[in-house]
Formats: structure tokens, C-alpha cells, sequence
């Protein structure tokens, strides 16, 4: 994992998935300005943000 700063290109990662994922948010009871404050901290060099976990496996069949 690494911690990214606001406004890096990490955490405009979180930005983006907060604009895909908006109208869901707003559903589960996320308001709108709640979601404005959040997409201005990601910006704000002053925050920092960890990485999004990553996981990756792999398998073979059985011969």
C-alpha cells in the first residue's frame, strides 16, 4: 500500500470513482454536499489517502 496526497494522481483515483459511483452514493443516504466536501479533500494537498487494496490470485486446473 501507499499513501497518496490530495490532489496526486492517486487520489484523483478517488474523485473518479466518487463521479462513477454518485448516483449510488446519493441513494445510500450520501448528500450532496457531503460528496462536494469529499472531492475537495481528496484535492487538498494537505490530506493524505492510502492506497486501494489490491489482491490478485491464481489457479490452475487440475491434469
Amino acid at each position: 500500500m501507499q499513501s497518496w496526497a490530495g490532489g496526486s494522481t492517486g487520489a484523483s483515483l478517488y474523485e473518479t470513482n466518487s463521479r462513477q459511483l454518485e448516483p449510488d452514493l446519493l441513494a445510500a443516504g450520501l448528500s450532496p454536499n457531503q460528496l462536494n466536501a469529499f472531492r475537495r479533500l481528496v484535492r487538498d494537498p494537505g490530506f493524505a489517502v492510502m492506497s486501494y487494496h489490491f489482491v490478485s490470485t491464481r489457479g490452475r486446473l487440475p491434469k
